[in-house]
């Protein structure tokens, strides 16, 4: 088991006895193991919501969309001049999955949930709340150092973006910038038949 504790001086523990809310690494929840002097007791109770994803405006949405289309720019230029390790690696696995797939799941997850969702860090646990289909679609994603492999992988990943960002839109209310999907798309398609 592994267990994360903190030893804290005597002022912080007053400090926080003072605050209405508890910073939110406490907000998590937290439990005191030893305070002889019952200076813990007066903190706030932990409310367990410090990471509770807000609604994105519809200008964050776009954002990540427009983050993940230009990415898919990368990993094309990488693929295209054989940086296979840095276009599988780093632009699929950690620019275009962790920071943009991640977090528009995330969003979907938190729609679905009424905005109640505390993910995990980096998608940990966000496996349990996908649709098994999704999880399928995502397993489809992965790759080896393959360049033809790696380039199946990026459009498989564009078309679980895809449907993904739709559905998030939807449930938003905004709506899913598809003329930049399309002339996305089509570049992608171009640099691949130039490789």
């Amino acid at each position: 088991m592994k267990v994360d504790y903190t030893i804290w001086p005597d002022a912080l523990l007053e400090a926080l006895a003072e605050r209405e809310t508890l910073p939110p690494g406490l907000d998590h929840g937290y439990r005191v193991l030893l305070d002889k002097d019952g200076r813990t007791r007066r903190w706030p109770q932990a409310t367990y919501t410090a990471y509770i994803l807000d609604r994105p405006s519809e200008a964050e949405y776009r954002a990540l969309v427009e983050e993940f289309w230009w990415g898919t720019t990368y990993a094309a230029k990488a693929l295209r001049r054989g940086e296979l390790f840095f276009a599988n690696s780093f632009m699929l696995e950690h620019d275009l999955k962790i920071d943009a797939l991640r977090r528009m799941l995330e969003w979907g997850v938190a729609a679905d949930q009424d905005w109640s969702f505390a993910p995990g860090v980096y998608g940990r646990g966000l496996e349990r709340h996908l649709d098994p289909e999704i999880l399928h679609e995502l397993a489809d994603t992965y790759a080896s150092l393959d360049p033809d492999e790696i380039w199946m992988a990026l459009f498989r990943l564009i078309e679980l973006f895809r449907r993904v960002a739709t559905e998030v839109a939807a449930a938003l209310g905004y709506a899913y910038p598809l003329e930049i999907d399309e002339l996305m798309r089509a570049y992608l398609s171009t640099v691949r038949g130039g490789s």
